[in-house]
């Protein structure tokens, strides 16, 4: 099964180091966490510590890599609300966000 034409991607992370995931609504974010996870199917090489997937049981994958998926648990009713000194837009736009999210509802991000 197919849900996306994926190609070309490449990502290499070392030990203990964090990036981020940007994409409009729907570009497949989740789907491609997912993949790397082993939730779905796909077709993709995937390597841990100079192993290739396909030499891990599916139990030794899934306790080695894991997808948590986002939860929201803000308190207030509005983006915004939750900082006390309101972002730039330049800064907003780095995260592709506009002035007018800061008004949004917290579950819209």
């Amino acid at each position: 099964m197919q849900f996306l034409e994926w190609s070309g991607i490449e990502l290499e992370l070392e030990a203990g180091q964090a990036v981020s995931l940007l994409g409009e609504s729907g570009s497949g974010k989740s789907l491609l966490l997912r993949a790397i996870a082993d939730l779905i199917c796909n077709d993709g090489t995937l390597e841990l510590d100079g192993r290739e997937r396909a030499s891990f049981s599916p139990q030794e994958w899934r306790r080695a890599v894991g997808y948590l998926p986002a939860e929201i648990f803000w308190w207030e009713a509005s983006v915004g609300a939750h900082f006390e000194h309101l972002p730039t837009e330049i800064e907003l736009k780095r995260l592709r966000l506009s002035l007018e999210s800061l008004d949004w509802a917290p579950s819209r991000l």
